[in-house]
């Protein structure tokens, strides 16, 4: 049966997880597109001659002659070709895909809006059907399904009719372009020879659609499961049998229909239209604009309780803690910061910035405790917690400092209302929120 439930703070130690599985999605994004750079490179070369998509049948036209029989899937022709040594070639089911530009899976492309979504889908139905089925965990699912839903819409929208219709319209303006000059403008689509350039919008489908989506639930999944499990496993080989669909449709793609060009423009906008914004995503850089929050996409990483196994995790990318306390909005270059931070490798003027930025609304030189967390590409993720409970009964009590001699001198009073107030605050922090305010006050008292 379904729950509601209410958010809940993340732990230190889902802090730091959550940091380390961003800093290990920088390294996949990037490493993933230099290498699709290098195979895109690689597959425009391969092949040198390019093909075109011609329709209708041909084996009335005696001036050319036609590869195959039978009724064609898809008929093509050689951009080079003149009417005089055209050769056309058909691909179907009945003479096979073996002649270029043919290949086994052609048809493939057409499931390019059910295959990015089959992991969340699956993941989704084993949520459902486990004891986790709650309404927070379910809203996340539908907004990340509805994400990439508008990703996809985006790429055909946007990346394929408006800016196709864009690019179309530029080359006639600088090429000048005519589109009945070709000898085999009547065996086109239209009617029309193709454009002198003309983006490979396959490229940017299969990046944006087999390539991104996949790589943010590779993502998701790494952050919402730490841990190994069957489900896990499952998922990730999906996702690499997806990944190599990609490979394998991406090699015969920029093969045989595009120019080297054409398939590197499309690379690009794939690249700057998709996979940077859902990298960028995956930081929480959008963190200012609430419904673009990664919080609202990704689970929060499940409790780890095997010690081992967090520290398995966090040795990948983590260089040390760091505990420091620091007066809230006061943070600036110190030999006490540059001795806790320096051997870390963390810039000192980026950790002094961000947090007096996060600690602006709280009073000023208030002592906030620090956790930072320093990974080993010099980038870092920091929690703050709320100040010790001696200050806080110190400043109830107007005093600066206790008694000192406690237990016989008395340096002033506090309130039982102060001490409930102060309660309130403390179980904020983490290993002290399931405690009851009843004994958080007790302790209070029997420290104050």
């Amino acid at each position: 049966m379904l729950q509601p439930t209410t958010a809940r703070k993340l732990s230190a130690a889902q802090l730091a997880l959550l940091a380390v599985r961003k800093h290990q999605a920088r390294s996949l994004f990037v490493s993933v597109n230099l290498l699709l750079l290098l195979f895109v490179l690689y597959t425009s070369h391969r092949f040198p001659h390019k093909y075109l998509r011609v329709i209708g049948e041909y084996a009335a036209l005696s001036s050319v002659s036609r590869v195959g029989c039978g009724r064609c899937d898809s008929n093509w022709l050689r951009s080079d070709a003149t009417e005089a040594t055209a050769n056309f070639v058909c691909c179907d089911g009945v003479s096979g895909h073996d002649t270029p530009p043919c290949y086994p899976g052609m048809g493939l492309m057409a499931a390019a809006w059910a295959i990015p979504l089959s992991a969340l889908i699956f993941n989704y139905g084993a949520m459902m059907l486990g004891p986790d089925a709650t309404m927070p965990r379910i809203r996340i699912y539908v907004r990340r399904g509805l994400l990439y839903v508008g990703i996809m819409a985006l790429r055909t929208v946007v990346l394929y009719m408006g800016l196709g219709a864009v690019e179309k319209r530029m080359v006639h303006v600088v090429m000048g372009h005519a589109d009945h000059s070709c000898w085999f403008a009547e065996l086109r689509r239209g009617k029309r020879c193709p454009a002198d350039f003309d983006h490979s919008d396959h490229v940017v489908l299969l990046v944006v659609h087999y390539v991104a989506i996949p790589l943010f639930e590779w993502f998701a999944l790494a952050v919402e499961s730490p841990t190994s499990s069957v489900k896990q496993t499952l998922l990730r080989v999906w996702l690499l049998v997806v990944g190599a669909l990609a490979t394998y449709l991406l090699f015969f793609t920029a093969s045989f229909f595009h120019t080297t060009a054409e398939n590197l423009v499309g690379l690009v906008i794939a690249q700057l239209f998709v996979m940077t914004p859902l990298l960028l995503l995956t930081q929480d850089y959008f963190g200012s604009v609430k419904w673009l929050r990664l919080q609202n996409f990704v689970l929060p990483p499940d409790a780890v309780k095997n010690h081992s196994n967090l520290c398995k995790i966090m040795s990948v990318a983590v260089k040390g803690v760091v505990r420091l306390r620091v007066l809230a909005g006061k943070a600036s270059p110190s030999p006490a910061i540059g001795q806790a931070l320096g051997p870390m490798g963390v810039n000192m003027m980026e950790f002094c910035k961000a947090f007096n930025e996060r600690t602006a609304p709280t009073v000023e030189n208030t002592p906030v405790p620090v956790v930072l967390t320093a990974f080993t590409d010099r980038t870092f993720s920091f929690t703050t917690k709320t100040p010790p409970a001696s200050w806080f009964l110190k400043k109830a009590a107007g005093v600066t400092s206790g008694s000192a001699t406690p237990g016989q001198a008395v340096a002033g009073s506090v309130s039982l209302r102060q001490i409930y107030e102060i309660a309130k605050v403390k179980q904020q922090d983490e290993k002290v929120d399931y405690i009851d305010l009843q004994s958080i006050c007790k302790s209070l008292i029997g420290s104050a």
